[in-house]
């Protein structure tokens, strides 16, 4: 018995697919089964169709609607027995029915006919074969057409044969089996895609297999983009890097200098006060570089510049200068300490740190100063700096170092380290501050004494003459007295500091030769002495002395 499916509703109506022996029939919409069908709502492989001993059985390997006469079928159902007539629904229009066809030839009915012969010209008569079936066919049915011409009869006019009725007649020629129905064979099947089919439509006629196939290598093809894109923009940095390093890296400097000019020059300029009597003896020095920007004021002078190898790093300077009779009577520390608690009173929210031990400008006697570290906010910026006080006379003279707090790991150096002013020699051998404990008695007592102290050329009184002198001179701004005591005071204290640079000098010649020779002793009394001499903290050789600095 053969079997076919013939196609009743859906996009293969009318077409027949022979169920072949041995050979499994598969349905569904990929392209690799026997049975291609495009429906959406046809699995991939969605049944699966065998002949076997006792009939078609049914593989139902789909999830989706699957029914047999109306009955649904459940999914992974295997084996499930099929019949002819019997009609297969595959989702909701796909349909087939399962037909038999019989594989023996139909039976025909040949009608042997004896030819009519005259009784008086025929003696014996002999059934002869009759003639091959000639078959015609059509896909559907088969038909046998006998050709119905009878059998030639002997003339009259011929002589008989005599025949042997004891021979045995031959045997006659067996008909020709008739030709087997043809099969229906498959119409080819459809390649190609409806065009008006949506890409949602073939994204879901795609197969698990071909989703794999297609999703590996859509990996693979971003794989490999994304290399060649990572190689890109490897090469592209690499460019970029090998172009600023050889024209437009600069070397970052760890601590920041003073700006210097292409042959090597410092570049530095000037800046004198105004108001100030001693204008031609004291003034600033500050990089002097594009964008530097002065502000005057009269007690106030403003520098915004720049610092740096590269001039990278913004400095800010002010310096502040008044008179303050008061701080004669005062001492250094004291008079600082009053200018930072009326800063810290603003609203510029400043904090200070320690004082500084006292230090000193220049050489021999020295400058005295003291300084402060501090920080500070100004329009929501904040700044590190170093604020510096030295003092002549009545006059304060007030330094602010000042750098952006962001700025501060390269040149917080910078700004301690330089002083910034400048003095001439008539200002440092002048030099004199006020007193917060004077020596008693009258500008004139006072003058006198010195006189008599310095007349004796002990080396061991100059600390007390210094005393006497530095008190009459604050006695006299102080009672803005008027006199030529003045000049007498500035003359012996000139003279006082002119014959300690003598002493001091020859005195470092010894101990530099005692220290050549490892003369022990006489270096330890050499530096006695000295001490002996140069006993006040308000002289910088007082410091050296102890630290043994001969330099």
């Amino acid at each position: 018995m053969k079997y076919q499916i013939r196609f009743t509703a859906g996009e293969l109506a009318g077409k027949i697919f022979p169920i072949q022996d041995g050979e499994a029939l598969t349905l569904g919409r990929s392209r690799s089964n026997t049975v291609h069908i495009t429906a959406p709502d046809v699995s991939g492989h969605h049944v699966i169709l065998n002949k076997t001993a006792t009939g078609i059985k049914m593989d139902n390997v789909s999830s989706r609607t699957t029914t047999v006469d109306g009955q649904p079928v459940p999914a992974a159902q295997q084996d499930y027995p099929l019949v002819a007539g019997q009609t297969v629904t595959l989702g909701s229009v796909t349909a087939f029915t399962l037909e038999a066809i019989d594989d023996q030839p139909p039976k025909i009915n040949l009608a042997s006919k004896k030819p009519e012969t005259d009784e008086d010209d025929q003696d014996t008569h002999l059934d002869l074969p009759p003639k091959t079936p000639q078959a015609t066919e059509n896909e559907d049915e088969v038909h046998t057409v006998i050709d119905p011409a009878p059998k030639p009869q002997a003339s009259q006019d011929e002589d008989r044969t005599a025949i042997d009725l004891n021979k045995p007649a031959p045997a006659p020629k067996p008909a020709p089996p008739p030709a087997p129905a043809p099969t229906p064979e498959p119409e080819e099947e459809e390649e190609e895609e409806d065009e008006n089919a949506t890409i949602a439509m073939q994204t879901r006629m795609a197969t698990a297999e071909e989703m794999e196939f297609m999703k590996g290598k859509h990996q693979k093809e971003r794989s490999k983009q994304f290399w060649l894109t990572c190689v890109a923009i490897f090469i592209v940095i690499n460019i970029l890097i090998f172009v600023y390093r050889f024209y437009f890296y600069r070397a970052p400097e760890k601590y920041a200098s003073w700006p210097m000019s292409e042959s090597g020059e410092l570049l530095a300029t000037n800046l004198q006060f105004e108001g100030c009597p001693w204008l031609r003896d004291i003034d600033i020095e500050y990089p002097d570089v594009e964008g530097a920007t002065i502000e005057k004021n009269p007690g106030n002078i403003k520098v915004n510049t720049f610092i740096g190898k590269y001039r990278d790093v913004p400095l800010f300077l002010t310096m502040e200068y008044f008179q303050d009779f008061e701080s004669l009577s005062k001492s250094r520390q004291t008079v600082f300490e009053e200018w930072m608690a009326k800063k810290a009173s603003g609203n510029e929210n400043w904090n200070f740190d320690v004082m500084r031990p006292v230090n000193f400008y220049q050489y021999d006697h020295g400058i005295p100063y003291v300084s402060v570290s501090y920080s500070r906010t100004k329009d929501s910026e904040s700044f590190y700096g170093v604020a510096v006080m030295i003092r002549m006379e009545e006059w304060i003279f007030i330094l602010l170092k000042e750098i952006p707090m962001r700025e501060r790991w390269h040149a917080e150096y910078f700004v301690n380290l330089v002083s910034f002013f400048r003095f001439s020699e008539v200002f440092q051998n002048v030099h004199w501050e006020g007193l917060a404990e004077q020596a008693p008695g009258t500008i004139q007592e006072n003058l006198t004494e010195a006189r008599q102290l310095l007349m004796r050329r002990s080396p061991s009184v100059w600390q007390k003459a210094e005393l006497l002198l530095k008190s009459a001179l604050c006695k006299y701004r102080m009672e803005h007295a008027e006199g030529n005591e003045y000049e007498t005071a500035i003359k012996l204290l000139k003279d006082l500091r002119e014959n300690q640079i003598h002493y001091f000098n020859a005195q470092k010649i010894l101990m530099i030769k005692a220290n050549t020779t490892k003369d022990l002793v006489s270096m330890r009394n050499l530096q006695d002495n000295l001490k002996a001499v140069f006993s006040s903290e308000e002289d910088f050789r007082f410091h050296k002395i102890r630290r043994n600095q001969w330099d």
